[in-house]
């Protein structure tokens, strides 16, 4: 079953997730969380808030000033790393680039990483998350769609008015027929759109699930940073790297 889209990102909340402002205090109660987490296996809500104070150095009445109960900690300590996910995957909307940003956003990922390791090895690795998992992938998939839909000529309406033709005739084209570009070849292709710098427009119905190819993509990306994160002497970072480029050039191959 093919899967329509419309001019509205369907993953529009990944760009509203709420983070509170980091202070030093929320730094240390949040840090100290996480270690606990880390060191114990236990989640956050075994913790309770008088032994978490005493591991940040703060008062009962600092921690309930910024918080009104455990699992909020967690959850900011959550929100947080996604705000940067979701930042830093940015420069992948832009298509005209070929990979080009896709490796910028790779880049920065990898620097939000090294910084941040602790923490992600806790959500993805010793306390597995189904939240911060489902919400990056949102996040990525809230990119990749934008990739894919606004870069095109016309925008996300031209794409969709695409697929509405279906069977019919396709505008520029008459009595059901194939428009042709100057070169002979149907109009849409990749010289037709070479000749004018214009990105390759798809001439026809979407030949994929879109849904699914967004799931499958954000999926594997997190899989691998999962994989690297478990057995870092089995995969290279720049081996993920790779991978993802590749990824990323075979569906805007089969878009």
């Amino acid at each position: 079953m093919l899967v329509p889209m419309n001019d509205v990102n369907p993953y529009a909340a990944a760009a509203h997730i709420e983070v509170l402002p980091l202070t030093p205090t929320r730094q240390s109660i949040e840090r100290a969380l996480v270690e606990w987490m880390t060191q114990t296996g236990r989640p956050a809500s075994d913790l309770s808030v008088s032994a978490l104070c005493k591991k940040a150095f703060v008062a009962r009445s600092t921690f309930y000033a910024n918080y009104r109960h455990m699992g909020q900690v967690y959850e900011s300590v959550e929100n947080r790393l996604l705000r940067q996910l979701f930042e830093c995957a940015v420069p992948m909307r832009v298509r005209a680039d070929g990979t080009d940003e896709t490796m910028r956003s790779f880049n920065a990922f990898v620097k939000v990483l090294h910084a941040h390791e602790n923490e992600f090895r806790l959500v993805l690795v010793r306390q597995p998350s189904s939240r911060f998992v489902a919400l990056w992938k949102q996040s990525l998939e809230y990119h990749v769609w934008h990739r894919l839909f606004e870069t095109e000529r016309g925008g996300a309406a031209a794409v969709d008015a695409v697929a509405e033709w279906g069977d019919g005739a396709a505008p520029g084209t008459s009595n059901g027929g194939s428009a042709t570009s100057q070169e002979g070849l149907p109009a849409g292709t990749d010289a037709d759109a070479t000749n004018r710098n214009e990105l390759p427009v798809r001439q026809g119905p979407a030949t994929v699930n879109r849904a699914l190819v967004f799931d499958m993509a954000a999926t594997a990306f997190i899989a691998g940073v999962t994989f690297w994160l478990r057995t870092p002497q089995a995969v290279s970072l720049p081996e993920i790297r790779a991978s993802v480029v590749k990824l990323v050039n075979n569906i805007d191959e089969i878009w």
